[in-house]
């Protein structure tokens, strides 16, 4: 989270293990077996005598790490976490932004704003889940949607790797610049359509790049996948028309 969000955004190298251990409160090894984790997912890179590299989006391809087995289960449940917020981002959207501060909301847009101007808005989704993260009068909510964001940051390196990160990019600005409009009109139905719209285009993306990586069918649509849930009670409905 801070590498893309926090204090380390800008950041060439990360601070000493020691630094890092007592800033997050966790132990030396802890923050070691973390970068290792990151190095493989291909967001940072340990330079001896130098210090842990912050790679630098586009500069790396993450196709050779799909081959473990911790990190091919946390890609299919970040899958699964974006099936929920698919599927769920339109209602929550549509009622809960009108409810949030006039405050909330111009911090949301001034965040957007930045995102635009700098022209990186790969981040544009995981602004939004921490924007209801941090203002939703409805607790369970923020519970959910912080989860989602949780999973949300192992999907990162698909967004940044080499070939793939200015497709998103130009998709993402397009859309940043609409919530922006539709915010500032207070347009919240749209504003949740087209969120919406967004979201379920990247799922389908999303999911065809995690095919090309040799990620399986049923990797990503177990026996507990919310899919045929949603699609058996449709079903019924159509059957009861």
């Amino acid at each position: 989270h801070q590498i893309l969000r926090g204090k380390y955004q800008n950041e060439e190298f990360l601070p000493s293990y020691k630094k890092l251990a007592d800033s997050l409160q966790v132990s030396v090894m802890t923050v070691r077996r973390t970068v290792d984790l990151l190095h493989r997912l291909g967001m940072v890179k340990p330079i001896n005598g130098t210090g842990v590299r912050i790679l630098p989006k586009g500069a790396f391809d993450v196709s050779a790490q799909f081959d473990e087995p911790d990190i091919r289960r946390n890609l299919a449940l970040y899958f699964h976490a974006f099936e929920i917020l698919a599927y769920t981002c339109e209602t929550v959207t549509r009622a809960t932004f009108p409810r949030f501060t006039a405050e909330a909301e111009m911090e949301f847009i001034s965040t957007l704003k930045q995102d635009l101007e700098s022209g990186d808005c790969n981040c544009v989704t995981l602004c939004y889940l921490l924007h209801i993260m941090k203002h939703c009068p409805l607790l369970a909510i923020r519970e959910i949607y912080g989860k989602i964001y949780a999973f949300f940051i192992w999907g990162y390196p698909l967004r940044i790797a080499a070939n793939r990160a200015m497709d998103f990019d130009s998709r993402a600005y397009i859309f940043t610049q609409k919530i922006i409009g539709l915010l500032e009109k207070k347009d919240y139905v749209s504003l949740a359509e087209t969120t919406k719209n967004f979201i379920s285009g990247e799922l389908s993306y999303t999911e065809q790049r995690l095919y090309n990586l040799g990620l399986t069918p049923e990797e990503l649509y177990p026996k507990s996948s919310i899919r045929p849930i949603v699609t058996s009670k449709g079903n019924e409905d159509r059957e009861r028309i």
